[in-house]
């Protein structure tokens, strides 16, 4: 079967997705909790689950009792009605705001992340007038047109263009630092350069006799997804909101990857101690199983009297079985159950992750926070990132499963990052004893096999 299905993806799929970047190509054929199953039937624990898009296990009972619930009372309903389970969503996610922040706002729907991105730059040029943002280097927030204009990778914008003016912000990766500084004596050197733009009008971003900024907002992942899995100090955005204030510039927070619980919160700007002006989210919303999206947004923002009837709109934005599957993910990271087993898992995860810094010369950066780990890949002589030996393990892990007790396993370790040495880990939330065992055996086994 495998041939034949790949021979038809060549001549049939565009090649134009990130399919390719495995050789030779993995077909999956099931799944459940944590693992993923190939033609062979041999379970692979997946460390990626699905782009931290399936927080809460495939094939979770809890999902697929909604969706037959759904499914039996109201599927589909046009965007121009209102559904029940619409309103109990958005309902939550203000109220969780309202209620722990003291803050108001609204909630617009869309059907991905991209297009959440999409809508939060709409609601940026709507409220100030202007569509010029600051964003990381770094970052990454969709392939949609504007969306890929914000996303960091040159590879987009040279294939399609930009339509989007914005000012790249080196982020805090402070292994990597932009500006060659050391972490333990660099007082946070970036954010000095960057309240240095504001400093005078021939940087070309803020004239100070009128107090205005070229660059009205800054769209930001609060922890660098795609980037690496990169953490910020942990004062950083601390320091930084109080210099966007000052010069009227909104800070949005991108929660799509790092929302719903994956940094041990429920959104991951809570790590750092601020609130956004805005944020975006989506992914495991529907634990992946629906493409809802959506922006919360301050009330001054969002109110109906800036943001009426018609201002984005999609045909799919509000059906009821996305906000069913949503409202069901509600349910989950608010039970304090839930919130107890997963503070535990995350310490006995990472534990394991800082043995393994201690005993492989090839594990650089280590970052932890909750359930997003980035693990950097450098070299033990040059420690300078290693690329290449990243996608071998990688990759092995894919194609060459391990033999274990009675049974064969394979390893889903995703290596992306800033430098494509980085291994973003973003298990299942319900991750257990024995598969966190199980990946420690299955991650040593590969990293022994490293021949530099």
């Amino acid at each position: 079967m495998n041939k034949n299905i790949l021979e038809l993806e060549k001549k049939y799929c565009s090649q134009g997705d990130t399919s390719g970047r495995h050789k030779p190509k993995k077909i999956f054929v099931e799944c459940d909790g944590s693992f993923l199953y190939d033609e062979n039937f041999i379970p692979f624990l997946d460390m990626q689950m699905y782009n931290s898009a399936s927080n809460f296990g495939y094939k979770n009972p809890m999902f697929q009792d909604t969706i037959i619930h759904q499914m039996g009372t109201l599927p589909t309903l046009a965007s121009e009605f209102v559904s029940v389970e619409k309103v109990k969503l958005a309902t939550s996610i203000c109220t969780y705001m309202e209620k722990k922040y003291g803050i108001k706002g609204r909630v617009h729907f869309n059907v991905g992340g991209a297009q959440a991105i999409d809508d939060v730059l709409k609601l940026i040029a709507n409220a100030t007038g202007s569509k010029n943002i600051f964003a990381f280097e770094g970052s990454y927030h969709g392939r949609t047109m504007a969306a890929s204009s914000i996303s960091s990778s040159y590879r987009y914008k040279r294939q399609f263009g930009s339509v989007i003016d914005v000012y790249r912000v080196p982020f805090p990766y402070c292994t990597n630092c932009a500006y060659g500084q050391e972490q333990n004596s660099c007082q946070m050197f970036c954010l000095k350069r960057f309240a240095k733009l504001f400093e005078s009008e021939y940087y070309g971003i803020y004239d100070k006799k009128s107090n205005s900024s070229a660059y009205t907002a800054f769209l930001a992942e609060p922890i660098l997804g795609r980037g690496g899995y990169v953490a910020p100090p942990s004062t950083y955005y601390q320091e930084l909101l109080p210099i966007l204030h000052k010069h009227n510039i909104l800070f949005i927070a991108d929660e799509i990857q790092m929302g719903m619980y994956r940094t041990g919160k429920l959104w991951s700007f809570e790590n750092y101690n601020i609130v956004p002006d805005a944020f975006t989210f989506g992914k495991s919303i529907t634990n992946g199983l629906w493409p809802l999206s959506g922006i919360w947004a301050r009330e001054e923002l969002i109110s109906p009297d800036i943001w009426p009837s018609g201002s984005a709109h999609s045909t799919f934005a509000s059906n009821p079985l996305g906000m069913a599957l949503g409202n069901t993910a509600f349910s989950i990271v608010t039970d304090t159950a839930f919130q107890i087993q997963l503070s535990e898992q995350i310490k006995k995860l990472h534990s394991i992750i800082n043995r393994l810094k201690k005993e492989f010369a090839f594990i650089g950066r280590v970052s932890m926070v909750g359930m997003a780990i980035g693990i950097d890949i450098i070299h033990p002589d040059t420690h300078k990132p290693f690329p290449e030996l990243a996608y071998s393990i990688s990759e092995k892990a894919l194609h060459y499963p391990i033999h274990l007790g009675n049974k064969d396993y394979g390893l889903i370790l995703p290596c992306v990052g800033i430098y494509e040495n980085t291994f973003t880990l973003a298990p299942n939330l319900f991750i257990t004893d024995d598969e966190i065992n199980l990946f420690d055996d299955l991650i040593r086994i590969y990293f022994k096999q490293v021949n530099i």
